[in-house]
């Protein structure tokens, strides 16, 4: 039997073998990472089964307008990419069941920016772009137990939480319709095909705080009971 030398450079036959086993590892890989990536989604689904119990009204209708349904969109809600560890949890169970301090935190966090109302305050806030568009943005977003929505259409931003639609316009209203507006269905005010018809009704009107910068109007939606359809 003819010997292998053991210390001469590599072969032709050395580098093939090398590649083969290089394509063996990279297929082998990809069934790990593709396992990985399945076996996370399916964890993640737990636990938004587990926890979620409502949804916002006007995220509902807001994808009946654009011919889905909630079914359909929290198909496409994907873990971030560092969960579990991101988004981190609320820290206390005081808040956690206390829904009026939830509100409370929202409320400081948006007014704080009146160009990005409700920005991230480390609260435990899954989140997934379903529309893009021309002008327009559609976000699906886990806040708590409840699946809510952050849209940007034009200049105007619609955001929903707790029960509550915040919509944040490009400027500010006329003083003489701020006064008037409270108690007013908002279809009266903001003509969006998502709106009309759900007589929703204006419960307060925001001021950014900077003179002739931004109205918020606060509409009262109330919340919708839903569990997620693998939690059926």
């Amino acid at each position: 039997m003819n010997s292998i030398p053991l210390d001469d450079p590599a072969s032709l036959a050395d580098l093939r073998r090398r590649r083969e086993a290089r394509g063996i590892a990279r297929q082998q890989v990809e069934e790990i990472e593709k396992e990985r990536r399945n076996a996370l989604l399916l964890a993640f689904r737990e636990e938004l089964g587990a926890t979620v119990r409502s949804a916002s009204p006007f995220l509902v209708s807001m994808l009946e307008v654009n011919g889905t349904s909630l079914d359909d969109a929290v198909l496409l809600l994907r873990p971030h990419r560092a969960w579990p560890l991101r988004p981190r949890l609320l820290d206390s169970a005081k808040d956690q069941l206390n829904a009026r301090t939830h509100q409370i935190r929202y409320l400081a966090a948006g007014l704080s920016s009146a160009a990005a109302p409700f920005k991230s305050i480390g609260h435990d806030r899954h989140n997934q772009t379903i529309f893009r568009g021309k002008g327009e943005t559609t976000r699906i977003e886990v806040v708590g137990h409840s699946l809510e929505i952050s849209a940007q259409i034009g200049e105007v931003r619609f955001t929903s939480r707790h029960g509550l639609l915040h919509i944040a316009l490009a400027g500010c209203l006329p003083e003489t319709l701020v006064i008037s507006a409270v108690g007013r269905l908002v279809e009266e005010i903001v003509d969006h095909a998502a709106l009309r018809g759900r007589q929703w009704r204006i419960v307060r009107i925001d001021d950014s705080g900077i003179p002739n910068l931004q109205h918020t109007l606060v509409i009262a939606t109330g919340g919708d009971a839903y569990q997620m359809p693998w939690a059926r």
